[in-house]
């Protein structure tokens, strides 16, 4: 971010050009008009000094692994949306016209089921699994840990629980105040039988493009000479924080012409990319540069 804001007059641009992104199929090429944002947290609940003897002092002495999954269940409704406090703030309507669109993408139950290997669909109430993806806030815990975690027994009380919490955010969600409503839901929630403590490790805002600019008609069109279809139309579920500092800090927009597979195992073990895609993503590319020197 500092060095962005120190060298902003040689930095000036119209637009920015970003390969962050994936194709909506292997065939079909998919140009993103939004990102969601992000806030992060660490948990931490602590209890005894140490770790007890859970005959001895269990029932007497709050266990933190107890506190903490309590805590986690009730960050979601029987609907599945967030109760956390002032959470919706910000978040927009999808239009009739923005559902159309996306439920052109939807994937089906089927689909659903061989890209992810999950048993059914599960979600927000109301929503279907690309609005779910794309265009609705989310909260997610990342990873859990604490206590006796190896092979056979250890009947303790663990002196300390911990979790990684991830929030996915939408529209004009302001990703301070919903990580303050976060730390102040979790410190009002949590019993005075333990300590807790919540760490912070980012916060981003959504961005959104518009998809009427003469730089996304240029994209949309390389794209569709590339791959020999019309690009899909879409948002993109992840977050790339630095897009909505290029807005801020140079007034630029950034298209995001994305190339990655659907099936990359983005974010999980032998994440790859397709010789393929990378030939034709650099004909795109290339194809864009000429298009915008028309």
């Amino acid at each position: 971010p500092d060095l962005i804001r120190d060298h902003r007059e040689r930095l000036a641009c119209d637009y920015v050009v970003i390969s962050d992104t994936g194709k909506h199929d292997a065939a079909t090429p998919a140009l993103a008009y939004a990102t969601r944002g992000l806030v992060y947290k660490q948990i931490t609940i602590e209890g005894p000094a140490r770790d007890l003897h859970s005959g001895q002092y269990g029932g007497a002495v709050a266990n933190p692994a107890n506190v903490l999954a309590g805590l986690i269940a009730s960050f979601h409704d029987a609907d599945r949306r967030v109760t956390i406090p002032g959470f919706y703030d910000g978040v927009p309507e999808l239009t009739p016209e923005e559902r159309r669109l996306l439920a052109g993408q939807d994937l089906s139950d089927a689909e659903l089921i061989a890209a992810t290997g999950c048993p059914w669909p599960f979600g927000e109430a109301g929503f279907n699994t690309r609005e779910r993806c794309t265009a609705r806030p989310t909260l997610d815990v990342n990873g859990i840990w604490g206590g006796y975690t190896g092979d056979g027994s250890s009947t303790i009380i663990p002196a300390k629980a911990h979790a990684k919490v991830s929030m996915r955010l939408v529209g004009r969600q302001d990703p301070e105040k919903v990580s303050a409503a976060f730390d102040a839901y979790v410190r009002a929630w949590c019993p005075p039988a333990v300590r807790v403590s919540v760490q912070t490790y980012g916060t981003c805002a959504a961005y959104l493009a518009p998809t009427d600019s003469p730089g996304l008609r240029a994209a949309a069109k390389a794209l569709a000479a590339g791959y020999g279809k019309e690009p899909v139309l879409t948002r993109e579920g992840g977050t790339l924080p630095i897009l909505p500092l290029f807005k801020q800090v140079l007034g630029a927009d950034s298209l995001m012409l994305g190339f990655a597979h659907p099936d990359c195992n983005a974010h999980s073990p032998n994440e790859f990319f397709h010789l393929a895609d990378f030939e034709t993503g650099t004909r795109c590319i290339l194809r864009f540069l000429a298009a915008m020197c028309e």
